[in-house]
């Protein structure tokens, strides 16, 4: 995980006044899962997690992809444990590929 994603999730959860405890708590995982999540020591996040965290702290799942065109986050799906990877093109979309 890259750390804009990191960052992006601390500063998230601080402007929702939450405490590493209390998201933790939301998410159904332990705080030092969230803290390593904060620190970017996750290299790739669940996609239920990060629908999770965009659920809960009200920002659109996009806000936690890497912006810069051509680049790439990488996740696992809970579904089938396999890589799904989202990257964005100039147009905007991000294209996912599984």
């Amino acid at each position: 995980m890259n750390i804009i994603l990191a960052t992006r999730i601390k500063n998230l959860r601080k402007e929702s006044d939450l405490t590493l405890q209390e998201l933790a708590e939301k998410l159904g995982c332990k705080k030092p899962c969230l803290s390593m999540l904060e620190r970017g020591k996750i290299k790739k996040p669940s996609a239920e997690l990060l629908w999770k965290l965009s659920n809960i702290l009200g920002a659109d799942i996009g806000y936690f992809l890497d912006e810069k065109r051509g680049r790439f986050l990488h996740i696992i799906s809970n579904i089938t444990n396999k890589e799904i990877s989202f990257r964005f093109e100039s147009s905007g979309v991000i294209y996912i590929d599984v």
